[in-house]
């Protein structure tokens, strides 16, 4: 575990126009390691689109959903699936990375 991310948890807030917008805020900055799992391009309304899936472990950490999403090398990873290691020992972390603006 040798690389530090950050898991942010989602929220909601009015604008100046009273509508809600979606906003992030930090859960936790934990050390984990990654694993670029590999991806695939596809093509889609005249635009190519690239998915690939990256595996974080981290220690175990109460309180994580797949709601939540993970900040790591200036990029947002949606959370796909969490699961336990052990006994409350780790936790394994299957993301996609967020390609939206």
């Amino acid at each position: 575990m040798d690389r530090r991310v950050v898991i942010e948890s989602a929220g909601s807030t009015l604008d100046t126009f009273g509508e809600s917008i979606e906003t992030w805020s930090t859960f936790a900055t934990v050390w984990a390691s990654v694993r670029v799992n590999g991806g695939r391009e596809s093509f889609d309304s005249d635009q190519v689109i690239a998915e690939g899936t990256t595996t974080f472990k981290i220690r175990y950490l109460s309180g994580m959903s797949e709601r939540m999403r993970i900040v790591y090398n200036s990029a947002n990873y949606d959370i796909q699936s969490i699961k336990e290691l052990g006994r409350k020992e780790g936790l394994e972390i299957l993301a996609t990375v967020n390609n939206a603006a």
